[in-house]
């Protein structure tokens, strides 16, 4: 009976069972779709995090190419129409801190809009210069006393406003390069070797080190008809008893073509602490035994095919703060007496102090590394943030943030 009722009943299904099987229905996929919904926002936004990540490194990129603020000022100066080569527009502007955000006196602030893989953003880039530190630790700022280089170490605040060389500038085919490394402990060695041979028992190393004297020496001279020989070396001199003890330590001995030949570098330490003066000497052509004497003015270069003349020469000196204590030394006082006969056309540079004893008008000076002129770039933050079609903002939080170290 209950059957075949069942089965003659068409009365369909009644309102109430429709809205209970929708809401189960509702209940079962509104997961699945917030599954897919977040899963969609997920993808969306990590393609924007990761454009916006391109976008900071392409703006990294593009600044890792300067070095001082100089160029930093010269990149967001108003283009000139006017001028003989039209300046172009670089899309860097000078800009603020965020709001909130303390000014750092010693950074530059610019910002630049760009668009990467369909997507508008706003770059804001804060760039440090000098030197800055990793909170190691301490400084006394009433001693003039900054942290250098991230590691910790206190470095006068002097040696740090120097402009840095370009790497290209230095090491290329035309120069010679000389940098000291274990010179001292081989004189050392040497003269006391000799001192002992000579009957002097009671001399120490220490008694020596703390004595002698050096000078630091440079010969150009004659290889061959088309090739210099540029010899950097330490004269290393120690007096006892009425005697006089020397030993020549190399720290350069290369061969370079006379048509290309054009400076000399020299990267030294003082011998010891406090030392305020180290005496060079420059010698060329014929001052050196066998070699003939090479042309010091235009006129003379006619005697030679190929080749530079003595003026056309630079020599670089520059003093390496590698060893703390000879932190003691004030650049204001530090001197480089020169001597020269044969080289007085050429041109000498140091970092520090003043050059003494080179009569030409011309070959003394001090601007191979400009003090406190080109402040160098220390770090760079980027911040990228996205912009709406409108051109303002998509909130206040950047979408990706980046720094990079420039110089150590």
């Amino acid at each position: 009976m209950c059957l075949e009722k069942w089965s003659t009943d068409d009365g369909g299904f009644s309102l109430i069972e429709v809205i209970l099987a929708v809401a189960i229905l509702a209940l079962m996929t509104l997961p699945i779709l917030n599954y897919f919904t977040n899963s969609s926002l997920r993808t969306i936004d990590g393609r924007d995090k990761q454009t916006a990540t391109m976008a900071a490194e392409n703006v990294v990129e593009e600044l890792s190419t300067f070095s001082n603020y100089e160029q930093i000022r010269e990149l967001t100066a108003t283009p000139d129409p006017a001028a003989p080569t039209p300046s172009a527009e670089s899309g860097w502007k000078t800009s603020e801190p965020e709001l909130g955000e303390a000014e750092d006196p010693k950074s530059d602030y610019i910002e630049k809009k760009l668009t990467l893989n369909g997507f508008d953003f706003l770059a804001k880039v804060r760039i440090n210069y000098g030197v800055y530190h990793s909170g190691t630790k301490t400084i006394n700022d009433s001693a003039g006393e900054e942290i250098g280089s991230g590691t910790g170490d206190v470095i006068r605040s002097e040696f740090n406003d120097y402009k840095i060389p370009n790497p290209s500038e230095v090491y290329s085919e035309s120069n010679v390069v000389a940098s000291e490394n274990d010179e001292i402990d081989t004189a050392l060695s040497e003269i006391y070797t000799t001192v002992q041979a000579a009957g002097a028992r009671s001399v120490t190393y220490k008694n020596i080190r703390d004595n002698m004297s050096r000078t630091i020496c440079v010969d150009v001279s004659y290889l061959s008809d088309k090739e210099y020989s540029i010899r950097v070396y330490y004269l290393y001199s120690y007096n006892y008893n009425g005697s006089t003890y020397q030993a020549e330590v190399t720290l350069e001995n290369k061969a370079v073509e006379k048509s290309k030949f054009k400076r000399v570098f020299v990267f030294y330490d003082p011998l010891r602490p406090g030392q305020l003066q180290d005496p060079v000497r420059v010698r060329t052509g014929s001052e050196i035994s066998g070699s003939k004497q090479i042309p010091t003015s235009e006129g003379d270069r006619a005697s030679e095919e190929t080749g530079t003349v003595v003026k056309d020469m630079e020599f670089y000196f520059a003093v390496q703060i590698t060893k703390p204590e000879v932190l003691t030394t004030k650049p204001a006082d530090y001197k480089i007496s020169v001597d020269c006969v044969n080289a007085l056309n050429a041109k000498f540079f140091t970092n520090v102090g003043d050059i003494m004893g080179v009569t030409s008008n011309e070959s003394g000076t001090n601007d191979f590394v400009e003090r406190k002129s080109k402040e160098r770039i220390g770090r760079i933050f980027v911040d990228i943030y996205e912009l709406a079609p409108n051109g303002r903002r998509w909130g206040d939080k950047p979408v990706a943030h980046m720094e990079t170290t420039m110089a150590e």
